[in-house]
């Protein structure tokens, strides 16, 4: 009776380490990872312009009524769950919100300024919000949103 007791306590304090262990090492291999894209275009009736500077996504001048589009192209050095947001800028649209991606791969997508015709003229800056997490190659799933 005296050896079932002290394996039950050993087997409740391995249960006890092991348990917050396994959770931090998921937390630290699984963190999430997030960016900020910037994003700006400027609305104006009296020229059209671009502007193909790499440091943020720029759609340049676009008249009311008009569509410009650009292209972002995503990689990770592991297999990953990549989910986008726009974020304080109108007349942005994504052409997905969540992909995987798996590991060494590249996925391309479009990013569009819909540009109404009752916009109102002026510079428009914002952000493209961009929130990656490690996942297990087991969990990959193709299907893209």
């Amino acid at each position: 009776m005296k050896i079932i007791k002290e394996n039950i306590k050993l087997i409740l304090l391995i249960f006890i380490i092991s348990v917050p262990a396994t959770f931090i090492v998921y937390k630290i291999l699984y963190k999430e990872r997030v960016q900020y894209i910037t994003v700006d275009y400027n609305i104006s009736l009296h020229k059209i312009g671009f502007n193909l500077d790499p440091d943020m996504i720029h759609f340049g001048t676009l008249m009311p009524s008009t569509t410009g589009e650009r292209t972002l192209e995503v990689s990770s050095d592991y297999n990953a769950l990549v989910m986008f947001e726009v974020v304080n800028i109108s007349y942005i649209v994504l052409d997905y919100n969540k992909v995987t991606i798996p590991k060494d791969e590249k996925f391309r997508m479009r990013i569009s300024a819909i540009i109404p015709q009752n916009a109102s003229l002026g510079y428009y800056k914002g952000a493209i919000k961009i929130i990656s997490q490690r996942i297990p190659k087991k969990s990959l799933n193709y299907e893209n949103k």
